[in-house]
């Protein structure tokens, strides 16, 4: 085996004329090369599976942020402007972590598969780019949740629903913080290899206790993350309906994948089982870094949504006024205006004018009648005073 040498101790290989040995953080435990030899030609069979995975990792990475940034400028170009400081402050805040976390993802395939290509320890050794990458993957998630949660308070005010659903992303976000200080503390390369079961033998079973914190952190944060975004698409989703048109085959399409968090929990549960079950062909590190710019498209795709409020029922048809009763002669138009101002407009259709009793300038007693929005009252009231006129 050759000498390589990885930086911060994290997990590298030495080599004497009598023992190789492989030293891993924390205590510098050391395995022999009778274990290290079948541990070793397993790790290397899936090298080059993920590299390439890594690879059409950051190309998926690189379509959906182009997508992030144009739906961006869309929107700060036209529905921006009807919307307040928070909600662009929030849509800015997320596009700055989608933005930081594909500069890590650059910098991590370009580290693994051009600086290193076919280095298996400097793939696995890999001092602060997946941590981090998990970090900004979790506060993204947050700020997305915290949106949607602000969206389902302004529907309905149900202060149980909202304090259980900031409590969850609170939690989701602990768990994540404890996850990514176990990764900087135990090395990546020691999670992977002991603690999903690569190596278990009677002499790292230390190492792999130690990493079993690690396991359900990481398991927590994605659950959390799952749950909470199942329960937001799905309750807002029943919440927006009501009152509201059926929705198209394509616009149910669009909701249940970007529109809502239905789609980030889908990968999110994704994220997780490849974890556990495949953590060295790095598929669960590809969808951590897609999950972030997902969480952002799910907000952008919501704002571009003209949504029904479910307290904005539509009118009775009962209440409303006829086509006859609004329409009038020119003369009347002003009058009609005023009235509907003042919320007089259902009353004036509804109630006939009370005949005033005036006298004509021969002294003789008259009725005049007051006219209605309807063309038949007015009619009537024209008909009425040209019988008092003289010469009639």
């Amino acid at each position: 085996m050759s000498s390589t040498h990885a930086s911060s101790g994290y997990l590298g290989t030495s080599t004497s004329a009598t023992l190789s040995v492989i030293t891993l953080r924390p205590g510098g435990q050391l395995v022999s090369e009778e274990t290290l030899g079948p541990l070793y030609q397993g790790m290397v069979s899936q090298l080059h599976q993920s590299l390439g995975v890594l690879v059409v990792g950051l190309m998926l990475v690189a379509i959906s942020f182009w997508v992030v940034c144009v739906k961006a400028m869309q929107y700060y170009a036209g529905r921006a402007k009807a919307d307040g400081r928070g909600t662009k402050a929030t849509l800015a805040t997320l596009i700055a972590l989608n933005l930081v976390q594909f500069v890590i993802a650059v910098y991590q395939v370009y580290r693994s598969v051009v600086l290193n290509f076919g280095d298996l320890f400097k793939l696995l050794d890999n001092d602060w780019c997946i941590p981090i990458q998990i970090l900004v993957m979790a506060l993204t998630a947050c700020v997305a949740q915290g949106f949607f949660t602000h969206m389902l308070h302004t529907i309905r005010r149900n202060q149980f629903v909202n304090k259980s659903s900031i409590a969850l992303i609170v939690t989701q976000f602990i768990m994540a913080i404890v996850s990514v200080a176990e990764l900087f503390q135990l090395g990546y390369g020691a999670i992977m290899i002991f603690d999903f079961g690569y190596v278990r033998t009677e002499r790292v079973k230390t190492l792999a206790l130690m990493t079993e914190s690690f396991q359900f952190s990481i398991y927590a944060m994605f659950g959390f993350s799952a749950s909470i975004n199942v329960a937001l698409a799905s309750v807002l989703y029943l919440l927006q309906r009501r009152g509201a048109p059926s929705r198209t085959f394509r616009e149910q399409l669009q909701y249940w994948t970007f529109e809502s968090l239905m789609g980030c929990g889908v990968l999110s549960v994704f994220a997780a089982v490849m974890l556990g079950v495949a953590g060295l062909d790095l598929v669960w590190l590809v969808t951590t870094f897609s999950l972030g710019n997902l969480y952002t498209l799910s907000v952008l795709f919501s704002l571009s949504t003209p949504r029904l409020s479910p307290s904005a029922k539509p009118q009775d048809q009962s209440k409303r006024p006829s086509a006859m009763s609004v329409m009038s002669t020119p003369t009347l138009t002003n009058d009609v205006e005023e009235r509907r101002g003042a919320g007089q407009l259902d009353e004036a259709a509804t109630t006939p004018a009370a005949a005033v009793p005036v006298k004509n300038p021969d002294g003789k007693l008259e009725y005049v009648l007051g006219y209605h929005t309807g063309d038949a009252a007015a009619t009537l009231s024209f008909a009425a005073i040209s019988m008092y006129l003289p010469g009639h």
